[in-house]
């Protein structure tokens, strides 16, 4: 820390009249950040910002004790995104010239009867609090001001008009400069122009974005290997820096000298790691976490100080990367040092590897074990395995006898499915399913090991995108991403043939009509709607035959002789369909008495407070309008999941009716389809 003297210059000028005098006031002296601090924490927030869920991050909060109605109050508002530009690189000088009354809102004009006076009172009415403006800048831009020279602080002059009339004068300020000090490492041309490295770092943080995003689509694994090659294809070791101690040390740097696009701005083990870690950061993984951690290493770039990484993978183990020591030249080159365990394990702290035939030590440092945990730190004594997923997933289909969703077909040719775990995760889901719950198919050949293995979505994400993780043992396999579209749109661009059929065909079309009208009902990623790829498709309205046979013939009170009274119904169209029959409940020990089954199969109620909800769950598409059996007690009474269409199309609610006429024409087509 440095400890600065803060001066404020403010200087007055009269037009017409004869000049105010310069004054100058000294503030306390008090400990600041010195400028190369303030930079390295600026270009931290630069690239901090860009983290998923960070758009909290670094947000300036206004002073508290700043009135922001007041004159220090509305200049301070002025000045923030002149200074934000500055620090960005995006304004090149910190000389503002503006109109007080039609810039900051402050009305200058002041009569009096003496020039004099009306002089006065105008400069009065622009009078600002220094020390004020200057801790409530300070305060909310303390990196964003890395290139201000606080022991000179800032100057402004005026430029005052007055009017003489015959018995008195009116004066105002007409234009006000204000001059912020520059540091001078960051003087540009002239007295308050600013050279500042904010271009280049905004370039750099957009360098990084565009790599994530470039790979955005491809399987989680695939992404780490494309992190990795492009670090090492964009920077190479500085061997200067990292043998020669009085190279400055510049951590923030070590970011963009990866990504600037500078071929001359390398860096050492820290700048690769780091840069690993922060495009992990950037990409919205689920259950994938990258590490930074430090220690010694014996081999590879040398014995001494190192830093590296490790992933937290999807399979509940860690691996080591070390990037530096996979970069072109060095012991791991390509991949040898790359998603690795290893089951050289002689100490808590030490892991062993061997590529190339060599041998390569890593040892924690112990501030490393300290703040992490043996979960985080402890490394699978096998590498990470992989496979090419078209070797794995080899094909897939649509899952249309019941819910809606993805078939993925599995060749598991030497693996056992017990062995095995498959992961879907999408935007709204999360599903496991265990190996002894895959479905083995029958191609005809004994020695095939072929499965299925489903993963069902609701209406509205048949166009989200659905990454299946395939584990045997815990390591990863394969990964891949399909979605019910891509399916639905392969089945659309075939020809009409003996698979696909043209019931089939107007299935997925009517199935897709219906996916687009869920995510406008639930306002779900509508700027990519389901029915995208469909022309000449429209939904029709329920006939009114129909409408009229979709009727219940109980009444609200049948049910109150076993204690329950008749609500409502509703259907739930999640990954699962469920048509809910919802009762106020009269009599507690009359329902308790009561037996509950539909179609012969006893079936638990839920309560939701007062109320109960008997649940008919699992219906497939086809069976949207068929009868079932309800019976409680001795009696019974027939239920249809279509009950409900005519009460959703009473609501005379646009998006609810075309989402109800698009489930009826879906319906139809399954039943044409099936029967």
């Amino acid at each position: 820390m440095k400890g600065l003297r803060k001066l404020f210059s403010i200087l007055l000028c009269g037009m017409m009249l004869a000049s105010v005098p310069a004054w100058n006031t000294l503030a306390e002296e008090s400990d600041t950040l010195d400028d190369e601090y303030l930079l390295e924490q600026y270009i931290q927030q630069q690239f901090d910002a860009q983290l998923p869920g960070a758009s909290a991050l670094h947000q300036n909060a206004r002073p508290e004790s700043l009135d922001m109605s007041s004159s220090t109050g509305k200049l301070y508002q002025y000045l923030v995104p002149k200074i934000q530009a500055i620090a960005a690189g995006e304004l090149t000088s910190a000389e503002f010239t503006f109109d007080p009354e039609a810039e900051l809102g402050i009305d200058t004009h002041y009569s009096a009867p003496t020039e004099d006076e009306a002089f006065a009172g105008a400069e009065e009415k622009l009078q600002f609090d220094n020390d004020e403006l200057l801790q409530a800048l300070l305060g909310t831009l303390p990196y964003d001001l890395y290139w201000f020279d606080k022991t000179k602080g800032f100057t402004y002059t005026s430029k005052t008009r007055c009017v003489i009339y015959s018995d008195h004068a009116e004066a105002y300020i007409a234009e006000v400069t204000f001059q912020m000090h520059v540091s001078q490492e960051y003087k540009g041309t002239g007295e308050f122009g600013v050279n500042t490295p904010g271009a280049t770092i905004n370039q750099a943080v957009a360098n990084a974005v565009s790599i994530v995003d470039t790979y955005r689509g491809y399987a989680n694994y695939d992404k780490l290997v494309a992190y990795k090659e492009s670090i090492c294809d964009l920077a190479s070791y500085n061997h200067a820096a990292a043998e020669d101690d009085t190279t400055p040390y510049g951590n923030p740097w070590q970011l963009i000298y990866v990504f600037d696009g500078d071929p001359d701005t390398n860096i050492v083990c820290e700048g690769y790691a780091k840069a690993f870690k922060y495009l992990c950061d950037l990409t919205d993984f689920k259950n994938i976490k990258a590490l930074t951690v430090s220690g010694l290493m014996g081999g590879g770039t040398g014995a001494g100080r190192h830093m590296w990484n490790i992933v937290m993978m999807d399979n509940g183990k860690n691996y080591l990367v070390d990037v530096t020591n996979c970069d072109e030249g060095t012991v791991g080159a390509p991949d040898q040092l790359f998603m690795v365990g290893t089951s050289d394990h002689p100490s808590s702290d030490t892991y062993v590897f061997h590529p190339n035939s060599t041998q390569i030590d890593y040892v924690y440092d112990s501030k490393i074990i300290d703040y992490y945990t043996d979960g985080e730190l402890v490394l699978s004594d096998a590498n990470y395995i992989t496979a090419d997923p078209s070797e794995i997933f080899t094909a897939h289909s649509l899952t249309l006898a019941g819910d809606i969703g993805v078939n993925f077909y599995l060749d598991l040719a030497g693996k056992n499915a017990s062995d095995c775990t498959i992961n879907f995760t999408w935007d709204k889901g999360d599903v496991t399913v265990e190996g002894r719950d895959f479905v083995k198919v029958d191609t005809g050949d004994p020695a095939d090991n072929i499965y299925k293995v489903a993963c069902n979505v609701a209406a509205k994400e048949m166009t989200d995108e659905i990454t299946a993780t395939l584990t045997s043992n815990g390591s990863t396999i394969a990964s891949e991403t399909y979605s019910v579209l891509d399916y639905a749109t392969t089945i659309l661009e075939h020809g009409t043939d003996a698979v696909y059929t043209k019931k089939l065909k107007a299935l997925v079309e009517n199935m897709l009509a219906y996916g687009a009208k869920a995510q406008l009902y639930f306002d779900y990623k509508t700027d990519n709607p389901a029915d995208k790829n469909l022309s000449g498709h429209t939904v029709e309205e329920i006939p009114d035959d129909v409408l009229s046979t979709l009727v219940p013939t109980y009444t609200a009170d049948d049910f109150d002789e076993f204690g329950i009274h008749y609500y409502a119904c509703n259907l739930a169209l999640n990954t699962k369909t469920t048509y809910r029959l919802h009762f106020d409940v009269i009599d507690q020990a009359k329902l308790d008495a009561a037996t509950i089954k539909i179609d012969g199969k006893t079936v638990n109620y839920t309560t939701s407070g007062n109320r109960v909800l008997i649940s008919m769950e699992d219906i497939a598409a086809k069976d949207i309008l068929t009868d079932h059996t309800l019976t409680i007690g001795s009696k019974s009474y027939t239920i249809n999941a279509g009950h409900y269409l005519p009460k959703a199309l009473a609501k005379e609610k646009e998006s609810l009716t075309a989402l109800v006429n698009a489930l009826y024409w879906y319906n139809q087509a399954s039943v044409d389809y099936f029967n």
